[in-house]
């Protein structure tokens, strides 16, 4: 192993700068032409809801959980951690909990946009969903039929 890598160094650092520098350089053309894409969206709505250095929703997020009266999530299986911390940050928990989650992880197709399987509720031996606090979850069925886990 210590071999391939000996082989491959050099040419896995020099794809490391190039994407690096072409990162730098589509932010500025981005930026020049006033224009966003959907990782910016989320990162930006991210840093303005949810503060990394506490750990905790931002001033703005606290006040939008309590306007929002609930928070309905969809094919919770294909979020991501940073649109986890997003719902996080805007839903309550507790005994005022307000976020109500969709979900099936036999149907999770986003991974290569780093969907994570881990926003699911975690399952039991019975594959029957424990909610986290502040979720209400509900497995789709083949059915049709969405019910409880």
């Amino acid at each position: 192993m210590v071999e391939d890598w000996t082989q491959v160094r050099a040419d896995m650092l020099m794809l490391l700068r190039l994407a690096q520098e072409f990162t730098a350089e589509f932010g500025r053309a981005k930026r020049e032409l006033g224009g966003v894409d959907f990782a910016d969206l989320e990162q930006f709505a991210l840093r303005l809801l949810w503060d990394v250095a506490v750990e905790q929703p931002t001033a703005i997020a606290r006040r939008w959980r309590e306007e929002l009266n609930h928070v309905f999530v969809d094919e919770v299986q294909d979020i991501n951690a940073a649109q986890d911390a997003i719902l996080r940050a805007l839903s309550r928990e507790g005994s005022t909990a307000n976020r109500f989650l969709v979900g099936d992880v036999k149907q999770s197709i986003y991974r290569f946009r780093l969907a994570n399987r881990a926003s699911l509720p975690a399952t039991n031996a019975t594959g029957r969903a424990r909610a986290r606090p502040g979720n209400a979850f509900t497995c789709r069925r083949t059915s049709g039929v969405e019910r409880p886990c």
